[in-house]
């Protein structure tokens, strides 16, 4: 779990205010974020390029397939 401190730097230079002044909503968006950061520190940069780039491989999969067409 982040710390108080950690949550209320992100939030300052996301909304300007401390963590405890946030809407539901925007803490929300701060833990996000720093999940995110946590996650991308884990897998390092390569990591996060493999993971950007089988995304995408979905997305165009489920796009061909939704057309009917087929790349064979």
């Amino acid at each position: 779990m982040a710390s108080m401190d950690t949550k209320n730097e992100v939030a300052q230079d996301k909304y300007g205010k401390d963590f405890e002044e946030l809407s539901g909503k925007e803490r929300q968006s701060v833990g996000g974020t720093i999940g995110g950061n946590m996650r991308k520190e884990e897998m390092g940069t390569e990591g996060y390029k493999e993971m950007g780039k089988q995304g995408g491989q979905v997305i165009h999969d489920r796009a061909e397939e939704a057309k009917g067409g087929s790349e064979e």
